[in-house]
């Protein structure tokens, strides 16, 4: 987080792909900022 501090009441965006299976959703993530 580069010496970034983010606790549970943060908004963060999140950059990526989202992958769909027939029972299961995971996110690929490539990017994160903080709101």
């Amino acid at each position: 987080w580069a010496g970034q501090t983010v606790s549970a009441t943060d908004r963060v965006e999140i950059f990526g792909e989202v992958d769909k299976d027939w029972n299961s959703v995971k996110i690929d993530v490539k990017r994160i900022r903080k709101l």
